[in-house]
C-alpha cells in the first residue's frame, strides 16, 4: 500500500517578509483569529486582543506566545483575567493597552476595560446591525508608539509618547533662561511659601510618567485653586492589594494621604512647579498611614537612584507640558481648573444609558454623571433624586478628577430643586474614579464636538 504524502507545513516567514506572506501563514494557524477582511487578528493560546499583522506577527513570534501555544490551559497568573472577559471586538496596543472598538474608546488598562464591558452603553453598541461597519471605518488604528531608533514602546497617550521619547532618546538639557521664567510665571504654587516637610495631607494622584510605571506625580490643592506637585513612586505607596507597578495599583484621580519633604538642592524652574518628594502614599486605609518622619537627606540617601530617575523623568514630563502649553494644549501641570465644583449652574449636553456629560455655563470645563449602578462613597450610590434630559439647565456638586481630559470633573451631586451634599475628596469610592475613567475614555473624549444648544437656551438660566 502507498502512504500519501505528509503534508507540507509552511516555514514561517521572516519578520521583514512582505504583509501578505505573513497574512497567509497566519491565516493557517489554528491559534489565530482573523477578522474584518484579515486587517485585525488575535491569538486563541493567549487570549490577546485584536492587533494588526505586524505588531501580532511579533507576538507570534514571541517566546512568551510560544510558551502559551505549548500549554494553553496554564496562563501566566497575570493573563488568567483574559479567560474571563470577551476580547472579540477589543484592539490590544501593546501589552495591556485596549480600546473597545463598537464603542470607539480611548485606549484603556485592565481595569477600566473590565468596566467598561460591563456597562449598558456597550452593550447596545454591540449589538448595533452596524457595528461591523463602524469597526471598519476606524481601521486601520493608529495609536502612539514611539519609532525612534526601532524603539517600538507602545504608550497609552500622545503626551506619554513626548515625555518618553524626551526621556529616552534626547538628553534632558537643563531650562533654558525663557523657560525658567515661563515656568515660574505658571507655576501653580506661585504664591504660596513652602514649608520644609507636610504631614497627613490629603490630595489626589495627578499623573502616571510614562516608563517602568513605577513614578508618579500627586496634586495637593492650595487656597484660591492653588497646587502642589509630589512627586512619588511605588516603594512609598501603602494600599490593600498594591500590585508590582504603579499602573496596575493606582488610577488618576484616586484620594491619597501623604507625607512629603522638600527636594534639596533647589533647580531653577523644576522647583517651582515639582518640589516635594513623597515618603509616604496612602490609599484606603489611613490607620495604615506611618506617621515615621523622614528628611530628604535620610530618603535621599537609600533612594539615591529611584529619586534620581523620577528627577529625570519629570524634568521631561514638564518640559514636553511647557510646550504644549505654549501651543494651548491642555496639561496637567499647567491646568487652571478648581479643585472642586459647588453649586455649579451646567446644562446636559449628552445622555446615554451609561453617563449625562455636563457642561458649565461660566467656565470651559465638562463633568459626567455615572448612570450605572455605583457607589460614590463606601455607604452611597445617589448622586440625584431627579432625572435630567439633554438641553436642561442643572446645578452641579463634583470633584476635578483628571484636568488632562477634554471632561475633567466627576459629577458628586446635581439637582434643580433638591439641593445635594457636597461629598469631600477622602470619602470617594475608589471604584468610582476607575468608573470615570473608563466612562470618559469611551464617551466623553470629543465634548466640544457634540452639537450645541442653542444660544437663548445657555442664555436662559
Amino acid at each position: 500500500m502507498v502512504e500519501p504524502e505528509p503534508v507540507k507545513q509552511k516555514l514561517m516567514p521572516d519578520e521583514t517578509a512582505p504583509e501578505e506572506e505573513i497574512v497567509a501563514y497566519l491565516k493557517e494557524q489554528d491559534s489565530v483569529c482573523t477578522m474584518m477582511g484579515d486587517q485585525l487578528f488575535s491569538c486563541v493560546s493567549c487570549h490577546t486582543g485584536l492587533k494588526h499583522s505586524q505588531e501580532f506577527y511579533a507576538h507570534f513570534r514571541s517566546e512568551d506566545h510560544c510558551k502559551n501555544a505549548e500549554n494553553p490551559l496554564s496562563l501566566p497568573s497575570n493573563r488568567e483575567w483574559r479567560q474571563y472577559v470577551d476580547l472579540s471586538d477589543v484592539f490590544e496596543h501593546g501589552e495591556g493597552l485596549f480600546k473597545c472598538l463598537p464603542c470607539n474608546s480611548d485606549l484603556l488598562i485592565s481595569t477600566e476595560l473590565d468596566l467598561h464591558l460591563s456597562l449598558a452603553e456597550h452593550m447596545y453598541r454591540n449589538i448595533d446591525e452596524s457595528k461591523d461597519f463602524r469597526i471598519c471605518s476606524l481601521l486601520p488604528l493608529k495609536p502612539p508608539i514611539c519609532t525612534t531608533d526601532s524603539c517600538q514602546t507602545c504608550l497609552a497617550t500622545d503626551l506619554d509618547l513626548k515625555i518618553h521619547d524626551r526621556y529616552k532618546h534626547k538628553k534632558v538639557q537643563e531650562f533654558s533662561s525663557d523657560e525658567i521664567e515661563n515656568l515660574n510665571t505658571l507655576s501653580q504654587a506661585r504664591n504660596l511659601e513652602m514649608v520644609t516637610d507636610m504631614k497627613n495631607v490629603r490630595g489626589r494622584i495627578l499623573e502616571l510618567l510614562p516608563g517602568d510605571g513605577n513614578i508618579g506625580l500627586i496634586q495637593l490643592p492650595q487656597s484660591d485653586q492653588q497646587y502642589i506637585n509630589v512627586l512619588f513612586d511605588i516603594s512609598t505607596l501603602v494600599m490593600p492589594d498594591k500590585k508590582e507597578t504603579l499602573v496596575e495599583s493606582v488610577c488618576v484621580g484616586y484620594p491619597v494621604l501623604i507625607n512629603c519633604v522638600q527636594m534639596e538642592p533647589k533647580s531653577p524652574g523644576y522647583s517651582a512647579n515639582i518640589n516635594y518628594y513623597a515618603s509616604c502614599v496612602t490609599i484606603g486605609d489611613e490607620d495604615e498611614h506611618s506617621a515615621m518622619p523622614k528628611t530628604y537627606e535620610r530618603m535621599f540617601e537609600s533612594m539615591r537612584r529611584t529619586i534620581t530617575e523620577a528627577q529625570k523623568l519629570s524634568q521631561a514630563a514638564l518640559k514636553v507640558q511647557l510646550q504644549l502649553h505654549a501651543d494651548g494644549r491642555p496639561t496637567p501641570l499647567f491646568h487652571t481648573f478648581a479643585d472642586t465644583l459647588e453649586n455649579e449652574a451646567c446644562v446636559v449636553v449628552m445622555k446615554n444609558q451609561s453617563c449625562m456629560l455636563v457642561k458649565s455655563l461660566n467656565s470651559n470645563m465638562h463633568a459626567v454623571q455615572v448612570l450605572e449602578s455605583m457607589l460614590i462613597t463606601e455607604n452611597n450610590h445617589e448622586t440625584s433624586t431627579e432625572t435630567f434630559e439633554v438641553g436642561q439647565t442643572l446645578f452641579v456638586n463634583g470633584l476635578l478628577v483628571d484636568p488632562n481630559l477634554p471632561t475633567q470633573y466627576l459629577v458628586t451631586g446635581c439637582w434643580t430643586n433638591n439641593h445635594m451634599p457636597v461629598i469631600p475628596r477622602e470619602k470617594l469610592a475608589l471604584k468610582a474614579v476607575v468608573m470615570f475613567q473608563s466612562i470618559v475614555k469611551s464617551y466623553c473624549m470629543e465634548p466640544d464636538l457634540i452639537p450645541f444648544l442653542d444660544e437663548h437656551v445657555v442664555n436662559s438660566w
